[in-house]
């Protein structure tokens, strides 16, 4: 993630990071909000915290445990433990990553990433996964087209930055949507590469419309 001489100014949504302390968060969007505390001490304060109260609750009223979830995890303990992951490809010299980043999804050179068009380039990753996550790289001073969301669209910027609503959004702020996104412009200083984990396609017309632009840009 491009270094910043600050703190990020935008953060997860507090019950979001109750929920990431919890353990209920998705793999994707679990990765995103990991990026994201390793450049935020605030985050990860919140994060300790929720951890020490949830670990407290856990042991204030113990619930007795089924013989029968007892057997099934004392037969675990004789299966054969699961293959370490595989190590983190070095980074871009252009462009360092987190590590739960690389973890997941391996060096920014690798990502699969495809021209949609107007110097935008987008990778999409785990086609499998729950959430549909993704990687895009804006082009210095892209206009991003006004846009809504079906479900929650959640973006961690990786380098260079955006203005929106009169707030700059630089490397390691994160912004959590579930509405619209109008009037997005990328620093015209330098390109824009940001991590996206959505529960749906984008808005923007009919559903037909939606679903046509969501092929054409991830290649669904």
């Amino acid at each position: 993630m491009t270094p910043r001489l600050s703190p990020p100014s935008h953060h997860p949504p507090p019950e979001v990071l109750v929920a990431y302390a919890s353990g209920t968060v998705g793999e994707d969007e679990g990765v995103l909000l990991a990026c994201h505390l390793t450049v935020c001490a605030a985050c990860r304060d919140a994060v300790a915290e929720n951890e020490r109260i949830v670990a407290s609750l856990s042991m204030v009223a113990p619930t007795p445990v089924p013989d029968s979830v007892l057997a099934s995890v004392l037969a675990r303990l004789d299966e054969s433990p699961p293959p370490a992951p595989p190590a983190a490809a070095p980074p871009h010299s252009g462009l360092p990553l987190p590590r739960p980043f690389l973890a997941r999804y391996g060096a920014f050179e690798r990502l699969p990433f495809r021209s949609v068009g107007r110097g935008v380039r987008v990778a999409r990753l785990h086609a499998q996964s729950t959430h549909r996550a993704f990687v895009v790289d804006f082009p210095p001073g892209f206009a991003i087209p006004d846009h809504g969301h079906h479900g929650v669209e959640r973006g961690l910027i990786l380098r260079g930055g955006f203005e929106w609503e009169g707030k700059d959004y630089l490397a390691g702020d994160v912004s959590w949507q579930e509405d619209r996104h109008d009037g997005i412009v990328i620093d015209p200083a330098g390109p824009c590469t940001a991590l996206f984990v959505s529960d749906g396609p984008l808005m923007v017309g009919a559903r037909w419309v939606d679903r046509a632009l969501d092929w054409w840009l991830l290649g669904r």
